[in-house]
């Protein structure tokens, strides 16, 4: 019978913050990362450096910051969240699994055991355009949808993008049952071509 090594997911959480003081207070453990952000009117992706967002054309401003309801910045190691609950403020977990990775010894550390892992990948809507809207960005688009700018440089025509995830599984002690318990953003990869 083979016997799973049981690993842990750790959270870190904090709230009442707003996502710029999330941002800065976190932007040392995702130096480079990907950014999901949700306003009201869309979703869009933008890069994470140095505590400042970055859409394909231009920096995030504080006005349109003002406007996102809920961000997750991702790179291989760490998940950041952020979802607004009231004017501005919210809550925020960063997520990591790698204990080597530790991000802090802070007593709002908490930790899961996960029975396994699980990585996921799924395609992002639109193809490949052939148009770079910006140094190392590419456009999707799709006639019925629209248009989606990727942070990936070189995307050629028709070509797909894809979100790398990893699903956590968790067993229910009482009737054995494995769920996923979490799933963690991890990359944007391009398609191989044939």
């Amino acid at each position: 019978m083979h016997t799973l090594k049981p690993m842990s997911l750790y959270h870190l959480f904090s709230s009442e913050l707003t996502l710029q003081e999330v941002l800065n207070h976190y932007k040392s453990y995702l130096p480079i990362a990907i950014a999901l952000l949700y306003t009201p009117k869309s979703c869009q992706f933008a890069t994470f450096t140095e505590g400042r967002l970055y859409a394909a054309t231009e920096e995030i401003s504080s006005n349109q910051l003002a406007q996102i309801f809920e961000a997750r910045i991702f790179n291989q190691d760490y998940e950041l969240r952020w979802l607004n609950q009231r004017q501005g403020q919210g809550k925020s977990v960063l997520l990591w699994d790698k204990e080597e990775l530790e991000a802090t010894k802070q007593n709002l550390k908490k930790q899961t055991s996960i029975l396994r892992t699980l990585d996921q990948t799924y395609v992002l809507w639109g193809e490949g355009t052939g148009i770079s809207p910006s140094e190392g960005w590419s456009r999707l688009a799709a006639a019925r949808i629209g248009k989606l700018d990727v942070p990936i440089n070189q995307l050629s025509a028709k070509q797909r993008v894809y979100l790398k995830t990893r699903e956590y599984l968790k067993q229910d002690k009482r009737y054995g049952n494995v769920s996923v318990a979490e799933e963690r953003l991890l990359s944007l990869n391009l398609e191989k071509e044939a």
